[in-house]
């Protein structure tokens, strides 16, 4: 038990405590000390009645529960949301809408690009990928695609300092008549990296890292370009 301290029979408040009282209570006129305690969360902590369970954190007041409860709502109401947006075949950010529904692949299986191009087609193209071309809205030919690595600096004794790699890709999308949906359109890509005959075999790991990102970085852009093409005009 606490002992109450009681003030001195016939004692008054001083001054400065009376001061420090309306500074605490806000000013207000007729506030306790004991009413500065009061604030959104309860510093005191609180034990469960009995059958009730140990709530973790501070407590809230009554008038803060229906905002907490709207905050939840609307948090449940927007999963609701964006799933139903997707289901509806809403496009999130980062995929690619073309002007066509169905395209056939048309490049050499053996092209490493090959594979990661349709991969790339599937998983983020509005088109379905086919198995024949007749059975496509538009082909895709991969013309070509030429790797090229040349020497772009040398040393002060000669030696090779820097190396430039290129990759270079033609591509073209038509329909089954011939026409043109997107001209032949190119994709180069470059990269440069420093070169010594002592790191030898850590540059030449490094070079066919650089070649992968090329590779990457050029699949990404003729699936971003798809979107430009068009149905040509009769």
């Amino acid at each position: 038990m606490r002992k109450m301290m009681s003030p001195r029979h016939g004692a008054r408040p001083s001054f400065a405590r009376l001061v420090v009282g309306l500074v605490l209570s806000g000013g207000r006129t007729g506030t306790t000390l004991g009413s500065r305690f009061h604030a959104d969360v309860d510093l005191e902590p609180s034990f469960p009645r009995k059958g009730e369970s140990m709530a973790m954190g501070p407590r809230f007041r009554g008038d803060d529960e229906p905002a907490f409860r709207s905050t939840f709502a609307r948090f449940i109401v927007g999963l609701v949301l964006s799933g139903g947006l997707v289901a509806c075949g809403f496009h999130l950010r980062g995929q690619a809408d073309y002007a066509f529904s169905t395209m056939f692949v048309s490049s050499p299986a053996a092209l490493p690009i090959t594979t990661e191009l349709k991969r790339s087609l599937e998983g983020i193209g509005s088109a379905q990928l086919v198995a024949a071309a007749d059975k496509a809205q538009v082909v895709l030919d991969v013309n070509s695609v030429e790797d090229n690595k040349q020497i772009l600096s040398l040393s002060a004794g000669g030696k090779v300092r820097e190396f430039l790699l290129t990759k270079r890709v033609l591509f073209r999308v038509h329909d089954n008549d011939g026409k043109d949906w997107l001209p032949t359109a190119e994709v180069l890509i470059r990269r440069s990296y420093t070169y010594s005959d002592t790191e030898a075999l850590a540059k030449e790991a490094q070079e066919q890292r650089l070649w992968r990102e090329m590779q990457t970085d050029a699949v990404q852009q003729i699936v971003r370009r798809l979107q430009s093409a068009r149905k040509p005009v009769a």
